[in-house]
């Protein structure tokens, strides 16, 4: 009897504006993030086989959450 590989579960990146709107990114399009607050304004960034592929002030989002 031969073992099941688990799947991989799909996680999206959820951007929550202050004024109300969302933004979903889901996993294809996306493979890593990161969060700078250095040089007085935070940044949140959404990576693609190593490219920057979107940039957030953090200054205009109320949330962000992956998973």
């Amino acid at each position: 009897m031969s073992k099941k590989k688990k799947k991989a579960k799909k996680q999206t990146i959820k951007i929550f504006f202050k004024d109300g709107k969302t933004d979903e990114i889901p996993q294809k399009f996306w493979d890593d993030y990161l969060y700078d607050s250095s040089g007085g304004s935070s940044l949140f960034v959404v990576i693609k086989k190593g490219m920057w592929i979107a940039m957030y002030n953090m200054s205009e989002k109320a949330c962000v959450t992956v998973g």
